[in-house]
């Protein structure tokens, strides 16, 4: 608890009404929902025409369309052993609770129902979190717990479950750190119909090797894995390497309209996801 309260406080300190503002202009009124026609007016823009309607009527008519009140937004957050890797300051999985609480929180603010799906190599678990933010707290204690109701069946993938529920008009938030082993699929039917956003969780050594040490002994829960920082053409080499890699996973997740950013243990959220609710 003790640790949840420091998070919050320092999720509560970065969110201010820009960011809030940002949130809601990138991800409301995505879905419009045709209600009237009326008459076309000066200034009206006019790919709105019914021209159709407009024949039959003898009059110019335009599509009047009406924005949905509350969003309805899924997380779904990657629990696997690759997540609780680290090096310098902090976990992957510290990294994601706090993307989580940062998005949660602004999703809560803006009145939007949500759900949270947890999954790691053996099991998962569907939340019900409505719009509470004791909700979202006893969200984050589960992902520290790591407690998890159901047993995954065979060739599991979170988007599978979505699409079964025939999910549909709803922003969903896919946060992990696996670059190579998404099943693009089923990812494809899930951005047919709702809005995507894949954050890429790192450590921030994996990428860039920021070290000037000889040796280094990296650790998780099930793997250990000695690196020699002293051959530089090897470490050029996975580098460059490691940058196409997420170059070439970005580029495809973007032929299907799916929005990808990528975090690290040192990104400012703040300013990362302000960035990214601007350029949309």
């Amino acid at each position: 608890m003790q640790n949840i309260k420091k998070l919050e406080i320092k999720i509560k300190t970065l969110i201010d009404s820009n960011f809030i503002w940002t949130y809601k202009t990138r991800f409301k009124w995505r879905w419009m929902e045709f209600s009237d026609y009326k008459l076309y007016e000066y200034g009206d823009d006019s790919k709105y025409i019914d021209f159709i309607a407009s024949q039959k009527e003898w009059n110019l008519l335009v599509k009047k369309y009406s924005e949905e009140r509350e969003l309805r937004v899924y997380f779904l957050l990657d629990l696997s052993n690759s997540m609780y890797f680290w090096m310098w300051e902090q976990k992957k999985i510290d990294t994601l609770i706090e993307v989580f609480y940062l998005l949660a929180y602004s999703s809560n603010i803006n009145s939007d129902r949500f759900w949270v799906i947890l999954f790691d190599e053996y099991n998962y678990d569907l939340i019900d979190l409505w719009k509470w933010r004791n909700h979202i707290l006893s969200s984050i204690s589960k992902i520290q717990q790591k407690k998890l109701k159901f047993k995954k069946q065979k060739d599991f993938n979170p988007f599978n479950i979505l699409n079964k529920l025939k999910i549909k008009k709803t922003l969903v938030y896919y946060i992990s750190d696996k670059i190579d082993e998404i099943d693009i699929k089923t990812l494809k039917i899930s951005s047919m119909k709702n809005d995507l956003v894949y954050i890429n969780i790192f450590d921030s050594f994996e990428n860039n090797l920021t070290n000037d040490g000889l040796v280094y002994k990296l650790w998780d829960k099930n793997f250990s894995l000695f690196v020699d920082m002293k051959d530089k053409k090897k470490k050029e080499k996975y580098i460059l390497l490691r940058k196409k890699n997420i170059n070439d996973f970005k580029t495809k997740l973007a032929k299907y309209n799916i929005d990808y950013i990528n975090i690290d243990e040192k990104s400012n959220l703040y300013i990362s996801f302000l960035k990214f609710f601007n350029n949309r």
